[in-house]
């Protein structure tokens, strides 16, 4: 969703020329798969049953979703595919969300990574700028 804050984030982040990136690994505690925001098509949060049920019949494979609470401004969403183990029952046909999952714009939406996330959000210059910089001193010596 976008918003004020979002746009301030992304103009502050182009402004010191930096960029969003994760740092550590997934440690499998299935947290990310119990408390989930989904979107419609239109990238707005889904805030009513109603949403959800047209978002899956554009997306039938949104049906694995269940509605675990209403915040009031979003529902959120558990994932039944999560298995006892916390690992996906079919990982390998797995939503293109989870795939891309710590995403970048978790940033501009303020979502943060779970207190037991492996993943942490950081910012920072780009690793091709850094990496241009060290080989041109290296040059330079």
């Amino acid at each position: 969703m976008i918003t004020l804050r979002s746009i301030y984030r992304y103009i502050k982040l182009k402004f010191k020329k930096e960029e969003v990136y994760f740092d550590g690994v997934c440690l499998q505690c299935g947290n990310c798969c119990r408390h989930i925001y989904l979107f419609t098509g239109r990238g707005k949060v889904i805030k009513t049953r109603k949403q959800f049920e047209k978002l899956v019949k554009e997306f039938p494979d949104s049906d694995r979703f269940e509605i675990v609470e209403d915040e009031g401004d979003a529902l959120v969403f558990r994932c039944t595919w999560l298995g006892d183990d916390n690992k996906c029952k079919d990982h390998d046909n797995r939503l293109q969300l989870c795939k891309n999952y710590p995403a970048k714009v978790m940033y501009y939406t303020n979502f943060v990574t779970g207190e037991n996330c492996g993943y942490t959000m950081k910012t920072g210059k780009p690793f091709s700028d850094v990496f241009n910089k060290a080989l041109k001193e290296k040059n330079n010596r």
